[in-house]
């Protein structure tokens, strides 16, 4: 039986609503409906505003893994599980590495070489307590206390959301830090890493 015009015309329609369909979903346009791209499976929210720390990483898993493996880090090849827990607890993963550097130069110096502490946090109820600091089985343990620290009531649910309003709380004077040195290389490394600079203060 020989198919008319019209039956051509309306599977060509019926083609492109399913494109458009395809098109739509796919890209993750629709929040929540669909599947949506690799690309917005893990953004957990917009980039930081200004010097927020809060907002999803501003710096690739990639560059992260560059700059731990250039500066010889005992954490090199983790730059995923920094970036992926930066998206869970929406905490830019720029700062966390920042803090990293500031506190072992990325895992090589001090109780971080031992502890795997990104942030040489201290004693944590439910981890060894090494010499006053927390100690992790591994360095993505490390990475979660720190970002379940940062993201928890503490400091972002207090309000406190940027380097300035969170250092002198997380380091203060009175344990022998210098928080607006600490700010500086903070601020510096971030500035440099969201430029695309591989490099350290």
């Amino acid at each position: 039986m020989e198919k008319s015009s019209s039956d051509g015309c309306i599977l060509a329609l019926f083609v492109c609503f399913l494109l458009g369909l395809a098109a739509v979903f796919g890209s993750g346009s629709v929040k929540g409906i669909g599947i949506p791209s690799g690309a917005n499976l893990l953004q957990s929210g917009p980039p930081p505003a200004g010097n927020s720390v809060v907002g999803s990483p501003t710096i690739a898993a990639d560059f992260i893994n560059q700059m731990l493996g250039k500066y010889g880090s005992p954490a090199a090849g983790t730059g995923a599980d920094l970036y992926n827990l930066g998206v869970q607890y929406n905490v830019d993963s720029a700062f966390a590495l920042a803090i990293f550097w500031n506190e072992s130069n990325f895992g090589r110096a001090g109780t971080a070489q031992s502890t795997h502490s990104l942030g040489n946090l201290r004693c944590i109820d439910g981890y060894v307590c090494q010499g006053g600091y927390a100690a992790f089985g591994s360095w993505q343990e490390g990475y979660t206390a720190f970002y379940k620290l940062i993201s928890g009531p503490y400091y972002v649910g207090s309000g406190l959301t940027t380097p300035e309003a969170i250092i002198p709380k997380y380091a203060p004077s009175g344990d022998g830090n210098s928080p607006s040195h600490y700010i500086y290389v903070v601020d510096s490394a971030v500035s440099l890493w969201r430029s695309g600079k591989a490099e350290v203060p």
